[in-house]
């Protein structure tokens, strides 16, 4: 007889990763980390912005991912908010695909400081 823990843990894992609360969570630890960064940083690891936006005096700068197959349905957006001096004071992000693992092109999005 064929045990279902298998198939049942396999299940639970997909839900319980794949689940916005916990790509949520991830994704604030990610942004977070840019927090204190430099904008020339930023744009070395993820590459030029698609918008360069000033709001109420607020300097802030987007990343697209949208997966064009889908009819850019399916989106993650990351927002820097920098200061004069172009350091990260605020980060956010938003849609229905920011990423939930940190695999494949999500790797990159993480702040990793160069070392000197």
């Amino acid at each position: 007889m064929k045990s279902k823990f298998g198939l049942a843990t396999v299940c639970f894992c997909f839900v319980g990763f794949s689940s916005p609360a916990f790509a949520g969570k991830l994704m604030d630890s990610i942004m977070q980390l840019w927090v204190g960064a430099n904008l020339g940083q930023a744009i070395d690891q993820w590459g030029f912005p698609a918008e360069e936006k000033i709001i109420a005096g607020r300097k802030l700068y987007t990343w697209h991912d949208d997966n064009h197959g889908f009819g850019n349905l399916v989106n993650c957006k990351r927002i820097l908010q920098v200061d004069a001096n172009d350091t990260v004071v605020r980060t956010d992000y938003s849609g229905n695909n920011c990423p939930f693992m940190e695999v494949g092109p999500f790797r990159k999005w993480r702040f990793k400081p160069k070392k000197q």
